[in-house]
């Protein structure tokens, strides 16, 4: 005997017989297969299992007998299977922590039962207390719920004696740094909570009243705007009226929208179109901000307010229903004809939140540029497209409106698609079958697999093989599994899970039309 395997055992396994013991081990599953204990004690002649505590039934099985044992990988665990030739095998089962263990019992057996010399690793590493069951802590091995925490400070305590003056001195000096941190909170709240209540409620009112860009309220601005479109005053001078004092030393400059079709005049039905057939074409500035009413008076009386104008965008000074009705009465087309209930127009997105007029360029328009537009709200999709796999959207190649049509869809999540396949399969073409063979997840939803705005893992998939493909397929039985002692670690790891794992051997996942890929092998 050179390692013997012994756990501490209770008191109903003392008193058993007497012989030599090589292998005492606890597994930590019942004979039922819930969560409770059985033994395996084993000698030079005997394998003796005990079911439970001191009245459960007890096996005895005398090595000579034995045709064979073995340890099965199951789920979550194993199983220690002892082989009688004309008999019922006997199961020992326990759950993954106790592998190691038993795997090393198994050894021991065999070498019994095939008469060579008794050597096994008896140290194996405890992974549970052999009080409590619970997990012990890698660092030292020491359950933290059974220690002995009175004995423990008193250990300290008989180590600090020499340095009490020191640990004394470091203790108020603590106590005096803390105290030091928290009084500028302390006076802060007393400081606020003494404040005058109606102070505090005048400012609310006075900020409630102004809108974060700093315009009245847009109830009320909505309402006169409203009645102004109703009334429709507009200026016989059209544009010169604005320029005079909107030009380029504006915090929003005007000049640039010349650059653009709204403000070319040879464009039939923009705003600055010499022969308008229909307004508000040729209505120039007026044409998308209203009437200009009196708003453009010179000068106003004393503590009288300028008439308000329609803004858009940040600064909008009314509903988005309104800032998008003056967008359609000339963009009404095919292309939006999905945007009345779709999830932008819910949301009371407006136009002018995505589309910039008074400039050369409309970032949503460009390539490179629409990404970070529509990032500014979905925040989530832009940090996808910064994971390891991902569409190229940062490269411009592929851009937010492939997929998705911000002014409505006919599919969910704004789809130009009808289903997530149809979208997909626009540009994987190689996907779409039919095939003789199909593999069904890949015929019914790619998202089954793929992430569609970005993963770190490859091919924008959800998890990595194997475990990808165990979420359906059960390794039970595969050569994959573990099946023998020396395939469990620290042995080398089975091949077919190394490189692209399940891929190694089914390569074709999206469907395969060779005769003879029933398992989607070629």
């Amino acid at each position: 005997m050179n390692a013997p395997l012994l756990e501490s055992a209770p008191v109903f396994l003392d008193a058993a017989p007497a012989e030599e013991v090589l292998i005492r081990a606890r597994a930590d599953v019942a004979g039922d297969g819930s969560f409770g204990e059985r033994w395996v004690v084993v000698d030079r002649t005997d394998v003796r299992v005990f079911d439970g505590g001191a009245h459960g039934a007890v096996q005895r099985v005398p090595i000579a007998d034995l045709v064979g044992c073995r340890s099965e990988a199951c789920v979550g665990g194993g199983a220690m299977v002892l082989e009688r030739a004309g008999e019922a095998p006997i199961r020992i089962r326990y759950s993954q922590s106790e592998a190691a263990k038993f795997s090393e019992v198994v050894r021991g057996i065999e070498q019994l039962r095939e008469g060579k010399a008794f050597h096994i690793n008896g140290h194996v590493q405890r992974n549970r207390c052999s009080t409590c069951r619970r997990l012990l802590p890698e660092k030292d091995d020491i359950c933290p719920a059974c220690i002995h925490k009175a004995a423990t400070l008193a250990r300290l305590a008989v180590r600090l004696w020499p340095y009490r003056l020191r640990t004394v001195a470091v203790a108020v000096a603590s106590l005096f740094v803390t105290a030091a941190a928290l009084a500028p909170p302390l006076v802060t709240a007393m400081i606020v909570d003494g404040a005058s209540l109606r102070a505090v409620l005048a400012t609310a009112v006075a900020f409630l009243a102004v809108t974060p860009s700093g315009q009245p309220d847009r109830t009320h601005a909505h309402e006169e705007l409203a009645q102004k479109l109703a009334n429709g005053d507009y200026s016989r001078r059209g544009a010169d009226g604005c320029l005079g004092c909107h030009d380029e030393e504006e915090p929003f400059p005007t000049l640039k929208l010349f650059a653009t079709v709204h403000g070319h005049p040879a464009i039939a039905g923009s705003p600055f179109a010499v022969d308008a057939a229909t307004p508000p074409g040729g209505l120039q500035c007026e044409s998308c901000h209203g009437p200009a009413g009196e708003h453009d008076r010179r000068m106003l009386p004393d503590g009288a307010r300028r008439e308000p104008m329609l803004n858009f965008g940040q600064r909008g000074n009314a509903t988005p229903a309104l800032q998008n009705a003056l967008c359609l009465a000339c963009h009404e087309t095919y292309e939006r004809a999905h945007w009345l209930g779709s999830a932008h127009e819910e949301a009371e997105l407006a136009c002018a939140d995505c589309h910039r007029l008074h400039a050369n360029t409309d970032p949503v328009r460009v390539p490179d540029m629409q990404g970070q537009v529509c990032g500014a709200c979905h925040g989530s999709v832009l940090a996808d497209a910064l994971k390891r796999s991902s569409h190229p959207l940062r490269q411009g190649q592929l851009v937010c409106r492939d997929c998705h049509d911000p002014h409505g869809g006919v599919g969910e999540a704004l789809a130009r698609h009808d289903g997530v396949n149809e979208a997909c399969l626009s540009c994987h073409a190689e996907k779409r079958g039919p095939f003789l063979w199909e593999h069904p997840p890949a015929a019914e939803d790619c998202l089954t697999c793929h992430v569609p705005h970005g993963s770190n893992q490859p091919a924008l998939l959800t998890r990595r093989a194997p475990q990808l493909c165990q979420e359906c397929h059960s390794s039970a039985g595969h050569r994959s599994l573990a099946q023998m002692a020396d395939q469990l670690p620290p042995g080398a790891a089975s091949e077919f899970l190394l490189a692209n794992a399940c891929l190694n051997c089914h390569s074709e996942v999206h469907g395969s039309n060779h005769p003879s890929a029933a398992w989607l092998r070629r």
